[in-house]
């Protein structure tokens, strides 16, 4: 089934996560409010680790029989890592910002907390 218990959250979460940048860049929250930005890596590593494993276990793609902890991290890591990309090749934020190395460091641990906690809150996830 391709709507399986992965779907909804997932979904409703992509939703919300829509919400709160658009509410973010119309409001300029990303550079005034220094927390959002944190929440929001904390939200898509969250997203990336439910759509990740809602895929990994839909039956259509019987294939990907294999859905382990490590895994899902990996494929947060490496969406959180194409998203820092896009940022600095897009103009978005800038290598040679002092901050830059920090704030990018301290996105990916919270994709990866966030990631976290989604596996955490996985039913049938392999945990070995």
């Amino acid at each position: 089934m391709f709507f399986n218990r992965y779907f909804a959250p997932s979904f409703a979460l992509i939703v919300l996560i829509a919400l709160l940048h658009y509410l973010a860049l119309d409001r300029a929250y990303y550079w005034t409010i220094a927390w959002y930005d944190i929440m929001m890596h904390f939200l898509g590593g969250l997203w990336v680790a439910l759509a990740t494993i809602w895929i990994l276990r839909t039956e259509r793609l019987s294939f990907f029989k294999k859905c382990s902890w490590k895994s899902v991290l990996v494929a947060v890591l490496v969406i959180g890592v194409l998203w820092e990309v896009y940022e600095v090749v897009f103009g978005l934020t800038f290598i040679s910002d002092p901050e830059y190395w920090g704030d990018t460091t301290l996105d990916l641990i919270m994709d990866l907390v966030g990631g976290a906690l989604g596996i955490g809150v996985s039913r049938d996830i392999r945990h070995g």
